[in-house]
């Protein structure tokens, strides 16, 4: 089972991948692509949206998870101090 801090680490890892993501259909959509990206077009912007999309479900899960094993430890807590 992992650890807390993995998972923390790992939550915090997709939710910077999501705000790049976000920044690249961003400047997509106003027209206003950075130098590295200035090839983006419709296709890449969908792939960068379903992306987008996955990641952002990914991370409720990992929150998800990651909330139970709090509980869990809560839980153990609460039991070996009774």
């Amino acid at each position: 089972m992992e650890s807390q801090d993995e998972l923390t680490a790992t939550v915090q890892g997709l939710k910077a991948q999501i705000r790049e993501l976000q920044q690249l259909v961003q400047f997509n959509d106003e027209g206003e692509a950075p130098a590295s990206h200035a090839t983006t077009d419709g296709t890449q912007v969908k792939a960068l949206r379903e992306q987008i999309a996955q990641l952002q479900r990914d991370n409720a899960k990992l929150q998800y998870r990651i909330l139970h094993l709090l509980r869990a430890l809560d839980a153990r807590d609460r039991s070996s101090h009774s």
